[in-house]
């Protein structure tokens, strides 16, 4: 009986930990394919609103850190997110931006200064 009553508390830590460990932050949910949806911007100009209508624009962020941007831009870089998913930063020849973040499974909203792009999950 001695045994069962100290192997209850051994079990229930080991339960934990391994709750914990396999349980993802939510900054994991960027690792996908990002289609644009929607951007707002006030210092776009005419041209290239019709560029991103017309080709669109996809961001591809993958779990070793590297991003790509493709469609009517094209860029590579690499990024970093919190832990809690809420700022974002892009590195790319030697410019840095960052960005408050709002992400879900299914949508990610970039935002920065006077910018705001929404992204759904490429399909």
């Amino acid at each position: 009986m001695k045994k069962t009553k100290r192997l209850g508390p051994i079990a229930f830590i080991a339960v934990s930990l391994f709750l914990t460990a396999c349980t993802r932050n939510p900054s994991s949910k960027i690792y996908n394919m990002w289609s644009l949806n929607q951007y707002d911007s006030l210092y776009v100009d005419s041209g290239m609103l019709a560029d991103i209508t017309r080709e669109g624009i996809t961001y591809t962020f993958s779990k070793d850190g590297k991003y790509s941007i493709s469609g009517a831009l094209y860029e590579t870089g690499t990024f970093e997110i919190n832990e809690d998913a809420t700022k974002l930063i892009l590195e790319a020849d030697r410019a840095r931006v960052v960005y408050d973040v709002q992400l879900t499974e299914r949508m990610l909203k970039l935002t920065s200064g006077e910018q705001s792009m929404t992204f759904k999950v490429k399909e």
